[in-house]
């Protein structure tokens, strides 16, 4: 049985010595490269913190990782994917991206039978002097038609006194040593957000009507 505590043992386990030993790359510049950490890497660390009780400390001593990069890895529930910090460079297609989102825009204004498929805009730009490929277009048409629009909303403005929203709701309460299921009213005015509330046994239209009546002898401010 591994013994958890000997964080500080200057000889590892076999098991953390054949981890050790599986790395194809030197340790230390492993922490140059921890952008890209491999599945392999990721699998390892996890290994030697949960199965071989190794420290964040030890970890970190002898792979020459920061403590920050260990505990970032033993957090991460899933296998680390590779991500790009910026956008490709496309120096082919890049200079004609104005006028691909030029067309595309001028057809939102024109007949549906009269926009641009893919293969028009391309045949377009090759007689503007286009030297690249028809699926380099293709797929920045693609990328700019299936663009998430900006989200947009509308306040709710509501003017004093003329609005309310009104819901029931169930609760059960204890009378006389029984317990019984109560219909709550709820009546909340848009405006101030005041509320008011009240239960009967039913949801009918008499109960309907006698809570409408009851609010409104209750003369909440609006």
């Amino acid at each position: 049985m591994i013994d958890a505590s000997a964080d500080n043992a200057d000889q590892p386990t076999s098991n953390v010595a054949a981890i050790m030993m599986s790395y194809s790359r030197p340790i230390a510049d492993l922490e140059k490269t921890i952008s890209m950490l491999t599945l392999d890497d990721w699998q390892s660390l996890r290994w030697l913190h949960f199965r071989e009780g190794k420290s964040v400390r030890w970890i970190s001593r002898q792979f020459g990782l920061s403590r920050q990069t260990v505990r970032k890895y033993l957090q991460e529930p899933d296998a680390p994917r590779y991500k790009i910090a910026t956008a490709r460079a496309r120096p082919t297609t890049g200079p004609w991206l104005a006028q691909i989102n030029e067309i595309i825009e001028e057809d939102k204004s024109a007949p549906r039978k009269q926009r641009h498929t893919a293969k028009r805009i391309f045949e377009r730009l090759v007689e503007r002097g286009y030297s690249g490929s028809e699926r380099s277009i293709r797929q920045m048409v693609a990328e700019i038609k299936n663009r998430p629009a900006a989200s947009a909303s509308v306040p709710l403005l509501f003017k004093p006194g003329l609005d309310a929203q009104v819901d029931f709701g169930e609760s059960y309460v204890d009378i006389r040593d029984q317990r019984v299921k109560l219909h709550g009213f709820e009546m909340r005015l848009n405006y101030s957000r005041k509320k008011f509330v009240m239960f009967f046994p039913s949801t009918d239209k008499e109960a309907f009507l006698e809570c409408i009546q009851c609010f409104k002898r209750a003369d909440i401010r609006r």
